[in-house]
C-alpha cells in the first residue's frame, strides 16, 4: 500500500499564481523606467564618442563639420583638408527610442535660456545652428575660421529623460542630465 501523497489544491495554486501576478505587475514599470533612462544614456555616450573623434581629427590639422539632422535622428561628420578635399568621417544614427530634443528640460545646460525645439544649438554665421564646425585647435569655429563666442550644445531625450552635451570653445565636452528640476553635471 502506498502512503498518502498530498499535493497542492487548486485554490492554493491559484493563490500562488495571483501573488506572482501582483509582484510581476509591480516590477514591470520599474524595469521600463530603467530601460528608458539607459537608451538616453547610451545615445549620449555614442554622440560624445563621435564628437571626441571629430575633435581628434580636427586637431590633426583638418576642419571638421558635423551636420545634425534632428528629424532623421542622425548626423554626419566630414573632414576638409587644406586642398579642399572632403572625406566623410562617420555617419551615425541615434538608437531606437532616442531623439534630439529638450524633452521636458527647463532651459539648457550651457545657456540657461529656453532650449531649441530640436535640441541642437551651435553658433553659426550662416543661420544654421545644426552644423558644428571644429577647427584645428579642437574647438568650434565659424565658417571664416574665427573661434565662436559661446559653447555649442546637443540635447538627447526619449521624451522623459534628457541629457545634454556641451562643446566648449576649447574643444572640451561637458555632459549634463536633467533631473526634473535642474541640470546636473555628468562627466
Amino acid at each position: 500500500m502506498r502512503p498518502h501523497m498530498r499535493g497542492m489544491t487548486l485554490i492554493e495554486l491559484l493563490v500562488v499564481m495571483g501573488i506572482l501576478a501582483v509582484l510581476i505587475g509591480l516590477a514591470v514599470p520599474g524595469v521600463r523606467m530603467l530601460t528608458k533612462g539607459r537608451v538616453v544614456k547610451a545615445a549620449a555616450a555614442q554622440v560624445r564618442f563621435d564628437l571626441q573623434r571629430a575633435i581628434g581629427k580636427a586637431r590633426q590639422g583638418f576642419w571638421v563639420s558635423i551636420t545634425f539632422d534632428p528629424a532623421g535622428r542622425q548626423y554626419v561628420a566630414r573632414a576638409v583638408d587644406y586642398d579642399g578635399g572632403v572625406t566623410v568621417l562617420f555617419r551615425s544614427s541615434l538608437p531606437a527610442g532616442a531623439r534630439f530634443g529638450p524633452g521636458h528640460a527647463g532651459g539648457t545646460c550651457a545657456y540657461g535660456a529656453s532650449p531649441p525645439s530640436d535640441g541642437i544649438r551651435f553658433f553659426s554665421d550662416r543661420n544654421n545652428d545644426n552644423i558644428l564646425i571644429i577647427g584645428p585647435q579642437g574647438g568650434p569655429i565659424t565658417t571664416s575660421g574665427a573661434p565662436v563666442p559661446v559653447p555649442g550644445e546637443v540635447m538627447i531625450t526619449d521624451g522623459d529623460k534628457t541629457r545634454s552635451l556641451v562643446i566648449t570653445q576649447a574643444g572640451s565636452i561637458v555632459g549634463c542630465s536633467w533631473n526634473g528640476t535642474y541640470w546636473v553635471l555628468r562627466n
